[in-house]
């Protein structure tokens, strides 16, 4: 039996089952370097602030591929991947990270924005104070989201 997520896949336009297999490839690559990677390395630059709609899709489809793979991306996987998109598409965006107190401890939280939108991460930023945000202008270019400079996070 074909699970019910496959079987709406497969009902896609062709261009939409395309960016769903670019999603679960850059999630796929990014689930692997932040496992060999520091986290403090994760930037990358975009463009400009033209196509609000276009990122608030992306970042619910980032979502929506995100809940059916098998390895379960966390936000930070989904906010780079989301990141990774925006720069493809020229679009500027801001990363921020933040922390909240969880019993004796702190846990952490990444989101995306696109004009002070939040495209990634939106369900529970209510409940973390943000300690570090990254503009994609800011960034120094690279073709790689591991090869930024990391001088802004020290």
């Amino acid at each position: 039996m074909v699970p019910q997520f496959m079987r709406r896949f497969m009902r896609l336009p062709v261009s939409q089952q395309l960016l769903c297999l670019q999603i679960v490839c850059r999630l796929a690559v990014i689930h692997l370097q932040i496992r060999s990677n520091p986290v403090r390395e994760f930037l990358h630059p975009a463009g400009n602030k033209d196509e609000k709609n276009q990122a608030a899709v992306l970042g619910e489809i980032v979502e929506k591929v995100s809940a059916h793979l098998p390895w379960h991306p966390r936000c930070l996987e989904q906010a780079l991947c989301c990141c990774a998109l925006l720069s493809a598409r020229n679009i500027a965006y801001e990363i921020s990270y933040g922390t909240r107190k969880i019993n004796e401890g702190l846990e952490a939280h990444a989101w995306v924005t696109v004009d002070d939108t939040v495209i990634c991460g939106a369900s529970v930023i209510a409940e973390y104070q943000e300690i570090a945000r990254l503009d994609s202008l800011d960034l120094t270019a690279s073709d790689n989201i591991f090869n930024a400079s990391h001088q802004r996070w020290r």
